[in-house]
């Protein structure tokens, strides 16, 4: 599986860089007012989720000399790829 994720925060922490990243959709979905009328607790939990994952945001920690192959800043896009072993 490959996900998409925007870089929102670099810290660097001993031999290890920790970072921050949101997800990163190419198209976002727009929300309408027929969608919140017709489908209100609907759109409350979408919106919790939302709250959420911005409050606990996904982190990546990573050794340093990983990081400074590329040195990633804040706004860049990255794939991060999950596979079984």
């Amino acid at each position: 599986m490959e996900k998409r994720y925007r870089v929102r925060g670099v810290l660097e922490i001993g031999d290890m860089v920790r970072i921050t990243l949101e997800p990163c959709e190419i198209v976002k979905e727009k929300t309408g007012m027929m969608e919140l009328l017709s489908n209100p607790t609907g759109m409350m939990d979408r919106m919790k989720m939302d709250a959420i994952l911005t409050q606990q945001p996904d982190i990546l920690t990573i050794p340093k000399s990983e990081w400074e192959i590329n040195k990633w800043t804040i706004d860049s896009v990255i794939v991060v790829e999950i596979k079984p072993e």
